[in-house]
């Protein structure tokens, strides 16, 4: 686990050493400036799937001529925040700046797709965005990418039911409020629920993709129902923070690996618990690909190797790879993703595109 543990503290650090005192700018950069600053907005740096991204977007960075971008990395738990942060990276730096941006919640997409086109900002929005507007209703907004969340809900939930063979109590773990990967992975749940008429799902609470929430959330369930007489078969976490939370009040109670858990993301910590026994399943989701391609499609737009009003206009919304993990193959995908930094070779954008999204303005 050494080399993606170093990364993810490497990306840790970057939080602190690259983050622009964006609030106290008072203009913009000067045109003339050549180097390119590349805003990073994200949640937070504490869970290792976004520290990840932070480190693949280092390494596109580090794959670059020295000197010819900064990374400014931006984190803020509420959309207020994270709006406040990219309005005063767009003042600060204006066309000199680029932006990555995995949205808190779909609301403020709107906003930050008017200004990035407003200012001349290129940019990539990940996995959140308003239904109503898609990249090629811009000629700034580069590209969307996302994971096909309700598909990595559906096989984690699917994976979960057979573990206790299509039968009895499942609890959920819910991400966040109004984000749509939340959103999307209960849709997969909700939609194998309707094939599995055994199973019953006995509750659905907030864990706010935080191991201590989600922690306290399973403690709660299990006083709840143990109270009630009713036995808890399996808990479905809509990812691994929250998973690796659940199994902890599960082993306080002698419960790990008896209750079944899975989860999402395809941590680390997450994986160890796949090979271990006490989480059924995980979906592995390269954040590396993800922070470092993101940044690349943006950058060549900005550096005019690509024109987004230009290229294939059914290739600005795609999905990216994921791999459901068990016990069959939890070794191969630590040895390939793990052990070993996958390495990239950022100016063929293509290599980022799993399968694309339907357009429905196209």
């Amino acid at each position: 686990m050494k080399g993606r543990k170093a990364l993810c503290m490497m990306a840790l650090a970057l939080a602190f050493l690259m983050t622009g005192t964006l609030a106290n700018a008072k203009g913009k950069s000067d045109s003339s400036d050549e180097k390119v600053y590349i805003g990073f907005s994200m949640v937070s740096m504490e869970n290792e799937a976004w520290a990840t991204m932070a480190a693949g977007a280092k390494a596109f960075v580090a794959s670059l001529p020295a000197g010819s971008a900064e990374l400014v990395i931006m984190t803020g738990r509420e959309a207020p925040v994270q709006w406040d942060n990219i309005q005063n990276f767009v003042a600060k730096y204006g066309s000199n700046g680029i932006l990555w941006v995995d949205p808190i919640t779909i609301g403020i997409t709107p906003n930050i797709a008017a200004l990035c086109e407003q200012e001349g900002v290129y940019y990539v929005n990940l996995f959140n965005k308003e239904a109503s507007i898609v990249p090629t209703d811009y000629s700034k907004w580069v590209v969307f990418m996302t994971q096909d969340d309700e598909a990595n809900g559906y096989l984690a939930a699917k994976t979960l039911f057979d573990s206790i063979a299509g039968k009895g109590n499942v609890l959920e773990l819910y991400g966040v409020q109004g984000n749509d990967a939340s959103f999307k992975r209960n849709l997969g749940l909700k939609r194998a629920l309707s094939e599995y008429p055994n199973i019953t799902l006995l509750d659905t609470q907030i864990g706010d993709f935080s191991g201590p929430a989600a922690q306290t959330v399973t403690e709660n369930w299990l006083t709840k129902y143990q109270a009630a007489g009713t036995t808890i078969d399996a808990i479905f976490s809509a990812g691994d923070t929250m998973a690796l939370g659940a199994i902890e009040a599960l082993k306080q109670k002698g419960l790990a690996g008896k209750v079944k858990v899975c989860g999402i993301d395809g941590i680390s910590a997450a994986l160890d618990a796949v090979k271990e026994g006490t989480l059924v399943s995980t979906v592995y989701y390269d954040g590396y690909l993800t922070g470092g391609y993101g940044v690349s499609y943006a950058y060549a737009a900005k550096t005019g190797r690509i024109d987004p009003k230009a290229m294939d206009q059914k290739r600005r919304m795609f999905y990216t790879k994921t791999i459901l993990v068990t016990k069959d193959n939890v070794d191969s995908i630590i040895t390939n993703y793990i052990k070993s930094v996958p390495k990239y070779d950022y100016t063929n954008l293509d290599a980022a595109v799993d399968s694309i999204i339907t357009n429905p303005k196209l």
